[in-house]
């Protein structure tokens, strides 16, 4: 597999259940579907809910698009957008 690039960033807008460890699982799944996190910003902090931007270098589009289905597995979360450095 090819390395990740700052040329295939992508930022992911996900809802998550607030936990202690939120952020925590969201990175582990991205670096464990081969992406390297660059960023982990919150942009929505409820009773229940986080929202978190997160972004990652990936290889591709297929890449992109197994490490949205990484964190869509996860228990309550849910990609609500993903966007790429040409289109927020």
């Amino acid at each position: 597999m090819a390395n990740p690039s700052p040329g295939n960033s992508i930022t992911l807008r996900v809802a998550a259940p607030s936990s202690f460890t939120a952020t925590s699982e969201l990175a582990a799944a991205v670096a464990a579907a081969g992406a390297a996190v660059t960023a982990l910003d919150v942009t929505e902090s409820h009773h229940d809910t986080l929202v978190v931007d997160v972004t990652c270098n990936t290889t591709d589009e297929a890449h992109a698009d197994r490490i949205k289905d990484s964190l869509n597995a996860l228990d309550g979360v849910t990609v609500q957008h993903v966007s790429d450095r040409t289109f927020l």
